[in-house]
């Protein structure tokens, strides 16, 4: 069967092609107008906890691009809070994690991240890869230290040289209140292989 789309007046009624939050988009992203919203991709389904959709916004001459996630799990206004508690976690261990925009229920709104970190590895050489990489280990630890052992780490992403977390669900694995007796020198190799072989 195939999915629903997921748009905008599941969220509302407004016939803007904009209005990608719905009747309240201005208001949540602080905007005079519609105008002042290109959409660059409707809202579509990836991996089986949300759908999202990516724009850019003018905001009194700062373009910023962003984009609207939306769980669609059981129970998605609480799967929501925990996504976001495992994120602040993150952050306070000092793991690299998108700008937050908006909260609205089970929606956020975020800084866009523009790079695959895998393809982003493969296009730089040199010192830029090597900071790349560093970077990467410094996020593999920060999530250790934070008391989670992922699965694996497929979604994170790079603005440039950095390493960013933007998937907080499954993938993340569960919360362990002490360190995780996974994480070993063999664990963390495991990624540094998958990702830089």
């Amino acid at each position: 069967m195939k999915d629903r789309v997921f748009t905008s007046t599941s969220r509302g009624k407004d016939s803007h092609p904009n209005a990608v939050l719905g009747a309240n988009t201005l208001e949540l992203l602080k905007l005079e107008s519609y105008e002042d919203i290109e959409l660059i991709n409707t809202w579509q389904r990836l991996g089986s906890e949300t759908y999202c959709s990516d724009f850019r916004i003018n905001r009194d001459g700062h373009k910023k691009h962003l984009i609207a996630k939306a769980c669609i799990k059981f129970a998605p206004y609480e799967t929501m809070q925990d996504w976001l508690d495992r994120r602040n976690r993150l952050n306070d261990f000092g793991v690299s994690v998108p700008r937050l925009e908006v909260i609205d229920r089970a929606t956020i709104v975020e800084e866009f991240i523009p790079y695959n970190f895998i393809d982003r590895h493969k296009e730089l050489s040199g010192v830029d890869r090597v900071k790349l990489e560093s970077n990467f280990k410094d996020l593999l630890d920060g999530v250790h230290e934070a008391g989670f052992a992922p699965q694996n780490l497929r979604d994170v992403r790079s603005r440039s040289q950095d390493a960013v977390i933007v998937d907080f669900g499954e993938d993340l694995g569960p919360y362990y209140p002490e360190k995780s007796e996974n994480y070993s020198s063999d664990y963390r190799h495991r990624f540094l292989d998958e990702y830089f072989k």
